[in-house]
């Protein structure tokens, strides 16, 4: 069950309307219980993670944006990749990182290619997996602004 489920941080409403069902997608895909996640930071500020489990040691951010990408875009989802660097370094080395996306299209765009950030992704074992959805659900997913 999703325990607490919340729209992720980020830009405004992007990602708000499908996050909750992705996140479901991947509890009953893995068959755990996941719940929002907030670690303080030394500086006072906080890394807010979409969706965690201690046992077993996942850590989950998930990105609902259909389309191409812009260069905008890929930053964001970057930075999402990032924040799971930074959360797994901070709760301990032995978390499985997924970067949840709810589109193809935005998994191939991100794994392929010669660029540095399928490399990097993979070198941080970056799981990067794609909700399963029924059309309604993706009909209400975010397009590219």
């Amino acid at each position: 069950m999703v325990e607490g489920a919340r729209p992720p941080s980020g830009t405004g409403n992007e990602s708000r309307p499908t996050t909750p069902q992705m996140i479901a997608w991947l509890v009953t895909r893995l068959g755990v219980t996941l719940s929002p996640l907030s670690i303080g930071l030394s500086n006072g500020s906080r890394l807010e993670i979409d969706a965690a489990s201690d046992d077993p040691p996942i850590l989950c951010e998930s990105w609902a944006h259909q389309g191409e990408l812009s260069s905008a875009h890929q930053r964001e989802l970057l930075s999402k990749a990032f924040k799971l660097v930074a959360a797994r370094r901070l709760k301990g080395d032995h978390h499985r990182l997924i970067l949840l996306l709810g589109s193809d299209d935005v998994a191939q765009h991100i794994q392929s290619g010669d660029g540095w950030h399928a490399a990097a992704l993979a070198v941080e074992d970056i799981e990067i997996l794609v909700a399963e959805l029924d059309q309604r659900a993706r009909d209400n997913m975010p397009l590219p602004h």
